[in-house]
């Protein structure tokens, strides 16, 4: 499928110039992972996404091929993952650090109750809308136009399989910077139309 936003890239990069490639960065798709979690001390909440960014992934995958923690997820003998979240002095983002417990627990003491957890896990796949291109289109323009409406940084909480406890986010990016106040808004007819007009900008 064609993607408007590709297209942008494609352009922005083939201009050459700093402010392209700068502006192009701001526009490459960025890694996001969701697990289904169940949250300690939100168990009645049941299976929850939890959603999480590159450095999260990396820390878990890290966990999960050490073989002195064995299979973290198994729902009998896995291991509870405690989520820490904290914004280090001078830095703009917080940072999220993820520990495996020290013993293993299982998912639920009561195996209805876990069973009931596995077969109710939610499907990413339904949670996020496929826009059509027009919409895309749409989308870019907006953004070229004074910066698009960005979602909030912190990472979302779930609950299950995993058994990871609590969250927040950690390696987003800073969002792209919008206009001054008093900047008018413009409206494009195309791709083409709302390039040229960032360059001559």
């Amino acid at each position: 499928m064609a993607s408007p936003i590709q297209e942008l890239i494609t352009k922005l990069r083939a201009e050459g110039t700093k402010e392209s490639y700068e502006l192009a960065k701001k526009l490459y798709p960025k890694m996001r992972c969701y697990a289904a979690v169940v949250v300690r001390g939100e168990e009645d909440k049941g299976v929850q996404i939890w959603g999480f960014g590159k450095q999260v992934y990396q820390a878990l995958l890290g966990i999960m091929l050490d073989e002195d923690y064995g299979d973290i997820t198994d729902p009998e003998s896995g291991r509870d993952v405690k989520v820490k979240c904290y914004k280090p002095q001078g830095k703009k983002f917080a940072e999220t650090e993820v520990m495996p417990r020290g013993k293993a627990s299982a998912l639920s003491p009561n195996s209805t109750t876990a069973k009931q957890w596995l077969e109710s896990i939610p499907d990413v796949n339904k949670m996020f809308e496929l826009k059509s291109y027009e919409e895309l289109t749409k989308i870019v323009n907006d953004w070229v136009e004074g910066g698009m409406p960005t979602e909030s940084d912190g990472t979302q909480r779930g609950g299950n399989d995993s058994k990871v406890a609590a969250v927040a986010d950690e390696d987003d990016s800073p969002p792209p910077s919008k206009p001054a106040a008093n900047t008018p808004k413009k409206s494009f007819k195309s791709l083409d139309d709302a390039f040229n007009d960032l360059i001559d900008s």
